[in-house]
């Protein structure tokens, strides 16, 4: 089938919409795939959980990404459910969609709470969506699961966590309305430094003689 190759079923990058996820639900046969990609599309939660559907009857899905669409909160229990009835998956990739606290909480709770100790954590990827407070959402979500934000990139890996955790979330406070620390570090340093040019570029102006223009 078109957009298929091998294990990998591709639909990225093609203005996917809810309609055309029903369209092509009752036209997929083949449910052996171990990737499947519908990133950067239009999907919205409607359409998402006819993809899901079709997900969970790939015995060997090991990686779905759905990052770059339209999620919201109201598909939050069907990835749930997704994490709770596919042991195989390794990778969700959901950044750049329009989640909140409280979806990412289910998501994360649900994919935790029914993943084997001996299997490799899950790599998921839950940055840049509208989660106001991440690192207070991260803070809760560690006191009671076992999480890793993957503060050590150099032996914490997408099929190893250094510190024997099930979930790994890496980026999660990348958000789309914070910012790096270095950047707002920088930010304050040029706010602080700009009067004080500003100030005495006014000072030598005014000594000029000259008018000052705002």
């Amino acid at each position: 089938m078109a957009g298929s190759t091998h294990s990998k079923l591709d639909y990225a990058r093609r203005h996917f919409t809810d309609e055309d996820a029903e369209k092509w639900l009752h036209q997929q046969k083949n449910c052996d795939y171990q990737e499947v990609d519908f990133s950067d599309n239009q999907l919205t939660s409607a359409g998402l959980h006819k993809v899901l559907d079709f997900c969970q009857r790939c015995e060997n899905l090991r990686i779905l990404k759905l990052f770059k669409n339209q999620i919201n909160d109201d598909g939050a229990d069907g990835l749930a459910r997704l994490c709770e009835r596919c042991p195989s998956l390794e990778e969700l990739h959901l950044s750049h969609n329009k989640l909140t606290g409280s979806g990412v909480k289910r998501i994360v709770t649900a994919a935790e709470k029914s993943r084997s100790s001996n299997a490799l954590p899950l790599w998921l990827r839950l940055e840049h969506n509208e989660v106001p407070d991440p690192i207070s959402v991260l803070q809760s979500l560690r006191s009671f699961l076992s999480i890793c934000d993957r503060r050590d990139d150099a032996r914490c890996t997408k099929r190893k966590c250094a510190f024997s955790q099930k979930i790994h979330l890496p980026f999660f406070v990348q958000q789309k309305k914070n910012r790096w620390p270095r950047e707002q570090q920088q930010e304050d340093t040029w706010s602080r430094s700009a009067p004080d040019r500003f100030s005495r570029r006014v000072v030598l102006t005014a000594r000029s003689g000259k008018d000052v223009q705002a």
